[in-house]
């Protein structure tokens, strides 16, 4: 089973994302469907959205979206203005995917 951690934000560029998910994918030598992709596809680009919209009005934002293969878990955390404190960065370093 494959589990990886994605940050999102404001400089994610979607593309090059999705193309190293699919690489990662690959390079496991996991079977995936193209409806599985797709669906991790769509929510990157939601998310995307969502940051980008939260930028534009100036708002802090945070959302963690998990999408399940057959033999896949991919967590997308998508994130702008946000203030981390210490404990926040210790807490990502020992627990991200």
């Amino acid at each position: 089973m494959y589990r990886k951690s994605f940050q999102i934000d404001e400089h994610t560029d979607t593309a090059l994302l999705l193309e190293s998910l699919r690489d990662a994918l690959t390079t496991a030598d996991l079977v995936f469907e193209d409806s599985a992709f797709r669906q991790l596809e769509q929510a990157v680009y939601d998310l995307s959205s969502q940051v980008t919209r939260s930028v534009e009005l100036g708002v802090s934002f945070k959302s963690i979206r998990t999408v399940n293969g057959d033999d896949f878990e991919v967590t997308l955390v998508a994130s702008c203005g946000l203030k981390t404190t210490l404990i926040d960065r210790i807490r990502e370093f020992f627990f991200s995917g």
